[in-house]
């Protein structure tokens, strides 16, 4: 793929280069530049599962009939996965393209800003019908803000990034609220009922809690939001992303890489595995709170293993050890993932989007990772510029 290098590397740049805009400055630049798709859309925001229900919403309009742009993040193989039409990946020409006429432009956006126009430039010349747009972080904030759905869909509410979206969990939510637009319909999962995103809301509907592991509480989460456009397709919640609780002989690939998703994550082992003695092979980013995440691998795991990602973001393997000497747990060794596999009968990958392409032999991926590496500042001045955007707008 090497006729998409010159756009990509000047993608990777940016990245590199331009670190995170918590404001939504640049993005309206974009607007006026390109345009908005015009087309129908559905925003999703929440902690955890947006990117599955994201894709269960995708699905059921698929399986309808409809042309479908999906717009979900991060990703776990190729940048290319964000982007996608009934199923379908851009195509490596059209990343090319799209690149290039953004760059035009001379707006000087982040990485998300530009992938998040990119894919609306794609599905508004694609021609699709419909277009299910997952936020990246946050959500009164993020880059695909910019939008009037015709639904808002706030899946969870649960610590993740917090130096960024607040101290606390209400916080969080007044900031995951601020996808809500006047007059919009809102359907909420059970854990996002948080006083911000109730009482914004025009015309709220709640997802029941259900029974099962929480794949099953997504599948509720995006029927009640497909129901609320009148669409009823069951075949489609059974679609799931690659690596949730994705089954691969002894080995369960999962991206739980914050507190609830470690919960969920092991409730669901329990379900599916009862009794049975798990071997964890764990790599995380700098970013998460690493000690409430081990403590929950600690009650569910005979053994822990840790890796360490290939990414600026990622927490060292000794800095991962440290923590688990303090909780004075020493059932753990450090090594490759391909190591610890090796040495368990029922394994569960996890703690990382970005550990994941190397626990798998997948051949879509890029040249270059082009994962968030702008994410990767100090606390201190993540929590400076949140604060600043707080008091400014």
């Amino acid at each position: 793929m090497t006729h998409m290098i010159n756009e990509v590397e000047k993608l990777f740049e940016i990245s590199e280069k331009r670190g995170m805009n918590l404001s939504l400055d640049k993005a309206w630049e974009l607007v006026d530049a390109f345009g908005l798709p015009e087309l129908p859309m559905i925003h999703v925001a929440g902690t955890n599962g947006k990117g599955s229900v994201t894709t269960k919403i995708g699905k059921a309009y698929e399986l309808q009939g409809f042309r479908v742009g999906v717009y979900t993040s991060p990703h776990l193989f190729t940048f290319r996965e964000r982007i996608v039409i009934n199923g379908e990946m851009i195509s490596e020409e059209d990343v090319r393209e799209g690149l290039r006429e953004i760059f035009s432009s001379g707006i000087e956006a982040t990485y998300f800003e530009i992938l998040t126009f990119l894919a609306f430039n794609y599905f508004s010349r694609q021609r699709v019908d419909i277009a299910v747009i997952e936020t990246g972080l946050g959500g009164r904030l993020d880059a695909t803000n910019v939008i009037t759905p015709i639904l808002s869909v706030i899946t969870s509410i649960s610590e993740d990034h917090m130096p960024l979206l607040g101290t606390t969990l209400d916080e969080v939510a007044a900031e995951k609220a601020g996808i809500i637009k006047p007059g919009i319909p809102v359907v909420i999962g059970p854990r996002a009922q948080y006083k911000a995103i109730m009482e914004k809301a025009d015309e709220l509907y709640i997802a029941k809690e259900v029974e099962g592991d929480f794949d099953d509480q997504n599948s509720e989460i995006a029927r009640l939001a497909l129901e609320v456009n009148g669409i009823d397709c069951p075949e489609a919640l059974k679609a799931r992303l690659r690596c949730r609780f994705e089954q691969v002989g002894n080995v369960i690939y999962d991206v739980a890489h914050n507190v609830d998703g470690f919960k969920a994550l092991f409730k669901a082992m329990e379900l599916h595995f009862p009794g049975e003695s798990i071997t964890a092979i764990v790599g995380m980013s700098k970013d998460k709170n690493v000690e409430k995440c081990f403590r929950v691998l600690v009650e569910h795991c005979k053994h822990i293993h840790l890796v360490e990602a290939d990414s600026p973001r990622a927490a060292t393997k000794e800095e991962l050890a440290a923590i688990l000497d303090q909780m004075n747990y020493k059932a753990y060794t450090t090594g490759t993932i391909e190591e610890g596999i090796n040495t368990a009968d029922r394994i569960v990958v996890c703690g990382t989007f970005f550990i994941m392409k190397d626990a798998w032999d997948y051949p879509a991926k890029d040249t270059l990772d082009l994962n968030e590496r702008s994410l990767c500042m100090s606390s201190s001045s993540l929590i400076s510029s949140a604060s600043l955007n707080r008091a400014s707008i």
